[in-house]
């Protein structure tokens, strides 16, 4: 069973770059609106291209939208930056874009982990040859992915199954994503931390 911090959708990114103009706030909240609806994640890049190139965000979200209407100039600010009149600022938008892949938070078969680790062990999602088989999986996955919102690029393996006594589980066997990720916050942050942590299994790109 996968968990997502973030849920596979599709995510978007925002910028306003360049000069103000009229009505750059309401384009922002009816973008945020429309995609939300559609069940997309929404990132907003601040200060234009300079946001990317220092992988500056906020999260677009219904309340960080509420009430920008009659506010002047962009909530998100812009700038004249321009990645491509300055050496290595093309290849910083690509790391930006690259490091805000998903993550992900598995549930796995212990059983099938146990056939495949090299010996008995107290937990076998620490196994090398269980975390080199995930990670040959997730390789596999990205290179059939159609783009980075919907490819898993790190992941930890939990030894400890979805509990039902805390509502991490329906008694239909359903996952609640939300309890799962409130249970589990430090894990979500180990995921994300950097350097990576021992317990992270990435990719050879984010390796």
């Amino acid at each position: 069973m996968l968990i997502c911090p973030y849920p596979m959708n599709k995510r978007v990114g925002i910028l306003t770059g360049g000069g103000d103009c009229p009505g750059l706030n309401a384009v922002i909240r009816g973008a945020v609106r429309r995609a939300l609806k559609g069940g997309w994640e929404v990132v907003g890049f601040l200060e234009g291209w300079r946001g990317v190139v220092e992988n500056n965000t906020m999260p677009l979200t219904i309340d960080t939208i509420s009430g920008i209407l009659p506010r002047g100039g962009t909530i998100l600010r812009t700038s004249r930056t321009n990645p491509a009149k300055k050496e290595g600022h093309l290849e910083r938008c690509v790391k930006t874009l690259r490091d805000n892949e998903i993550g992900a938070l598995i549930f796995p078969n212990i059983e099938a982990c146990r056939a495949l680790a090299a010996g008995p062990a107290a937990d076998v999602t620490s196994d090398t040859r269980v975390r080199e088989e995930l990670r040959a999986r997730l390789a596999a996955f990205a290179n059939t992915s159609t783009g980075s919102s919907n490819r898993v690029c790190r992941a930890i393996l939990l030894a400890e199954p979805p509990s039902l006594d805390a509502g991490e589980m329906t008694d239909k066997g359903s996952i609640n994503q939300r309890a799962v990720l409130e249970r589990r916050a430090a894990l979500v942050d180990e995921l994300y931390r950097q350097p990576l942590s021992p317990r992270v299994i990435a990719t050879e790109e984010q390796a």
